[in-house]
């Protein structure tokens, strides 16, 4: 059984995550708190597999939190009211694993965290195409961090195919496609901040 932090500003938000994760005996709630320092505590006597976090609290950010944990553990799921969040793509730079809209429906809800815990990552469109816009950026400056593969996953998944459609159209398991993406993730990461090489002078 997979053990879950919960770090939510609505209480109502956490109630729904509550109910559908009380409902599958894969999963148990260790903790429920609305904020940064609150999060410090629990995590000073709890080691939960999965936080599931607002990306902003009370007081402060998600990314305040995770130079805090320890490098792969636990994993980081935040929540967001829209995947066109302007602090997504900073979230991802901090550590973030994947994201889930906060209206996500149950079964989404629980299939998204499952590929978490599993080691993978999930992407929405929106999300996709502001990574292809990132590496647009950051492929000129130095070694592409991306191959052809990671490329056309982001693409299909830009045009909104799902983790399993694109899976099944490169002809590998949906598991594959999550941990993929998960790479992707971390090599954009830390593609996007590297400093930018000097410029040679003539």
């Amino acid at each position: 059984m997979s053990s879950i932090l919960l770090i939510q500003s609505d209480p109502r938000a956490a109630a729904r995550l509550i109910d559908t994760l009380n409902d599958d005996a894969r999963y148990a709630v260790c903790g429920s708190v609305a904020s940064i320092e609150a999060a410090r505590r629990a995590l000073a006597t709890r080691r939960p597999d999965l936080l599931i976090s607002d990306l902003r609290v009370c007081d402060g950010s998600l990314h305040e939190l995770l130079p805090s944990l320890r490098p792969g553990h636990p994993h980081v799921l935040a929540t967001a009211a829209s995947m066109a969040d302007p602090h997504i793509l900073h979230a991802l730079r901090s550590g973030v694993d994947g994201f889930i809209a906060a209206s996500a429906h149950r079964d989404e809800a629980i299939e998204t965290i499952r590929i978490v815990l599993a080691g993978g990552s999930p992407i929405s469109p929106e999300i996709a195409r502001k990574l292809l816009a990132l590496h647009a950026v950051t492929a000129p400056l130095r070694d592409d961090p991306l191959d052809r593969m990671d490329r056309t996953v982001l693409e299909w998944s830009s045009h909104g195919y799902r983790l399993h459609e694109v899976a099944h159209g490169l002809g590998i398991t949906t598991i594959e496609i999550a941990l993929r993406i998960r790479g992707i993730y971390r090599r954009l990461r830390v593609a996007a901040t590297q400093p930018e090489a000097p410029q040679r002078v003539a």
